[in-house]
């Protein structure tokens, strides 16, 4: 196991320290941490660092375990690589928030840089795009890079919608032991530029997870691009994503601006397709963006949807492999044929309620049931088999929060928001044990204290987790606390096959955990009656007993 970052006792703060921390705010939230930070760059940075300091350090301690398990290099290397790569393509702001952020870890008793920071927020770029260029250097064999499932997301308007606004919904996929950590709601107000409502991790100073709420009006999200091929893709001289991605939050005003920003110096980084929209014109976009090509699409009616296989043929087809796009076996084409299934069930009546539900799918498309597998807009990889693709089995690998705005959302910033898989599902730690490296379970996983799923910002509804055992805590074990009885009904699948989710009955304050029932396409009486005369002709009569 990974240890811990050196701490320190904490320091003597400053006069303006402590006025900067009188500006700033941190609350707990259903499993969410609500931090606000506001004022110079500085200011805001310190005001980060020093809130975040018991997270930042551990998940550091968890990344830098990991980062030697699943690539055999040391995570300082990565850290090492940021500075050479990227720490002149740094802005002058942002470079004096990380900073900012670095002083105020240290003052919290966790040393820290500004390489540090830096580091942090360049890891998924440069362990996902930069190392399977560049791994040949270290290694014989140099690695493809095909970037799996990482999420799936919606954006609707105009007629699509229940009252004409915009509506988009998002899930992240991701290892367990990264996802934990992506539990933070940050409100920013900087001196200069848009506020900005983002979810993102101790010490990132973009969102990374790519939910953003704009002072300007816009809501972003995004869905990675699959089978993008990073040997090919990556322009290490160019801005890395995550200062294009915070730059254009804070600063753009329209989805033309946004785009602008977003692919000045674009180094083939973290490939997105990117949902974009506008709630002063209710107008919708989805930008699709690689290295060598780029397509943007509006829409003031209608729907968007990310499965993680770009539409735009020339992306799909000549700077990424194996995207599953019309493969309905894989993670990819089954989420393409789902959501098109729900988004025209809900065509005309897409609100909050219907959002949470279609996040929530566990329809299987390839196999026409209702089974959470991968393959399912809610993902499951921890409990697929995955005997149909060449995906890993049951890798502790799916959806760790739910997140649905409309514009009146988006207007006051303000969101809902679950922490925990979208479905409300648990995951069992003994089948997940018996398949994952023991060490993503001792080092990846958190023993911190067990949270809640499902909020808003706001909050909306009280929850709680199970501590029984054979639950994993912190995001993913998830069961329910609330304080009436409730019984949830949705009808969704494009079968019309009733689903039900149920919570059992007991007295109040007590611990409520999900039943799953797993439900099938309905049977005609006809169909029934044939089957059961099938089976009763199958059987082998039995001896009559003798009285």
């Amino acid at each position: 196991m990974a240890e811990r970052p050196a701490t320190a006792a904490r320091a003597e703060l400053t006069p303006e320290q402590r006025a900067w921390l009188d500006q700033a705010s941190r609350r707990e939230v259903n499993g969410w941490l609500h931090v606000a930070v506001n004022g110079s760059p500085a200011a805001r940075g310190f005001q980060h660092g020093y809130l975040l300091a018991g997270e930042y350090a551990d998940s550091v301690r968890v990344y830098k375990e990991m980062t030697n398990q699943q690539i055999g290099m040391d995570y300082d290397f990565f850290v090492d690589r940021a500075t050479e790569l990227h720490a002149d393509k740094i802005p002058g702001e942002l470079r004096a928030e990380m900073e900012g952020i670095a002083a105020g870890l240290t003052a919290a008793g966790v040393p820290a840089s500004f390489e540090d920071v830096l580091g942090i927020n360049d890891w998924m770029e440069l362990t996902g795009y930069w190392w399977p260029k560049n791994s040949g250097r270290y290694s014989a064999l140099s690695k493809a890079n095909l970037q799996g499932a990482q999420c799936s997301a919606f954006l609707a308007t105009g007629d699509a919608t229940e009252d004409g606004s915009i509506v988009m919904g998002h899930t992240s996929f991701t290892d367990f032991w990264q996802g934990q950590f992506e539990n933070v709601i940050m409100d920013l107000t900087p001196d200069d530029g848009n506020r900005l409502v983002m979810q993102t991790a101790p010490g990132w100073v973009a969102s990374m997870t790519d939910f953003w709420l704009t002072g300007a009006g816009l809501a972003v999200s995004e869905t990675t691009i699959s089978g993008y091929e990073g040997a090919k893709g990556y322009d290490e001289t160019r801005v890395p994503e995550f200062v294009r991605a915070r730059e254009a939050a804070q600063y753009a005003h329209d989805i033309d601006q946004w785009v602008e920003i977003i692919n000045s110096g674009n180094n083939g980084g973290y490939a997105c397709s990117w949902l974009i929209g506008d709630i002063k014109t209710g107008e919708i976009a989805r930008y699709e963006q690689g290295l060598l090509y780029q397509s943007l699409t509006r829409k003031a009616d209608g729907y968007f949807f990310g499965d993680n296989a770009p539409w735009d043929p020339r992306i799909r087809n000549l700077e990424c492999r194996a995207t599953g796009f019309n493969d309905i076996r894989s993670p990819n084409g089954a989420r393409r044929v789902r959501w098109q299934q729900l988004l025209a069930d809900h065509d005309g009546h897409i609100g909050t309620d219907a959002a949470r539900r279609m996040l929530a799918d566990t329809f299987d498309a390839y196999l026409g049931y209702r089974n959470p597998s991968a393959r399912t807009i809610c993902s499951h990889y921890d409990a697929d088999p995955c005997q149909f693709n060449d995906v890993i089995p049951f890798a502790p690998h799916g959806s760790v929060d739910a997140k649905v705005v409309t514009s009146s959302d988006i207007e006051s910033m303000h969101l809902w928001a679950r922490f925990g898989r979208a479905d409300g599902a648990r995951v069992h730690r003994r089948r997940v044990s018996s398949y994952a490296p023991p060490v993503e379970l001792a080092a990846g996983v958190s023993d911190g204290p067990a949270t809640a799923a499902l909020g808003l910002h706001p909050a909306r509804r009280r929850l709680a987790l199970s501590s029984r055992s054979g639950c994993l805590k912190a995001p993913i074990a998830l069961a329910m606390a609330v304080r009436e009885r409730r019984v949830l009904r949705c009808r969704e699948d494009a079968t019309g096959a009733a689903v039900l989710k149920s919570w059992m009955p007991c007295p109040q304050g007590a611990t409520y955990v999900r039943r799953a029932q797993r439900t099938h396409p309905p049977v005609s009486r006809s169909t029934a009656r044939t089957s059961r005369a099938r089976l009763s002709r199958s059987k082998p009569k039995s001896p009559r007993r003798r009285r």
